[in-house]
C-alpha cells in the first residue's frame, strides 16, 4: 500500500520539477544574460503570490475539514455517552428490581414456613387463610380459643400469624415499590 503512495507521489514531484526547472531554461536561453534574466524573475512575483496564496487556502482549508471532524467526532462522544447512561440506569432499575424480586422470594418463603408451622401446632385447620381480613378474623378466633383453654401452642399460633400479616404487608410494600420503578 505504501509502494503504491510512492508510485503516484513520483509524477507529481517531476511535474512540480519540470515547473521549476521550464522557465529557468527558457530563460535562460532566449535572454543569454543573468542580469536581464533578474529584472524577468522579478516580475514572477505575481505569481509567487498566487502561489502563496493558493498554499493559504490550503492550509485553512485543512483546518475547516479537521474543525468539522472534530464537531462530528464530539457529537458521537456525547451520543455515545448519553447511549451509556440510559444504559446504566436500565442496568440499575434491573438490579433494583432484581433485589426487589428477591426479597419478594424470601417473604413469600417465610410465609409458607409459616402457614406449616401453623398447621402443624394447630392440627384442627387444615389451611390457613391467604386473605389478610380472613387471617385476622382466623387471629381472633385463635387468640378467643387461647383464653378459654390456655395452650402455649396457641400463643405461637397467634405469633406466627402475627408474622403472617407483617410479611403480607411487606409483600404489598414491595409489590408498590416494584410498580413505582417501573413507571
Amino acid at each position: 500500500m505504501m509502494r503504491l503512495e510512492r508510485m503516484k507521489l513520483i509524477p507529481l514531484v517531476g511535474y512540480l520539477l519540470a515547473l521549476w526547472l521550464i522557465p529557468v531554461i527558457v530563460i535562460r536561453y532566449f535572454l543569454g544574460s543573468w542580469e536581464s534574466s533578474g529584472h524577468v524573475g522579478d516580475s514572477f512575483g505575481l505569481t509567487n503570490s498566487l502561489f502563496s496564496g493558493i498554499a493559504l487556502l490550503g492550509v485553512l482549508y485543512t483546518v475547516r475539514q479537521q474543525y468539522e471532524d472534530s464537531k462530528r467526532r464530539d457529537e458521537s462522544l456525547r451520543a455515545e455517552q448519553n447511549s451509556l447512561s440510559i444504559a446504566q440506569e436500565t442496568a440499575v432499575r434491573q438490579i433494583i428490581q432484581l433485589s426487589l424480586a428477591t426479597e419478594l422470594q424470601s417473604v413469600r418463603a417465610l410465609i409458607g414456613e409459616n402457614r406449616r408451622a401453623i398447621v402443624e401446632l394447630y392440627p384442627a385447620i387444615r389451611e390457613v387463610p391467604t386473605s389478610p381480613i380472613l387471617l385476622e378474623k382466623f387471629r381472633v378466633q385463635i387468640a378467643g380459643d387461647s383464653v378459654l383453654t390456655p395452650d402455649p401452642k396457641l400463643a405461637e399460633v397467634c405469633r406466627l400469624i402475627d408474622e403472617l400479616l407483617v410479611l403480607q404487608r411487606e409483600i404489598l410494600e414491595i409489590r408498590r415499590q416494584v410498580a413505582s420503578k417501573q413507571n
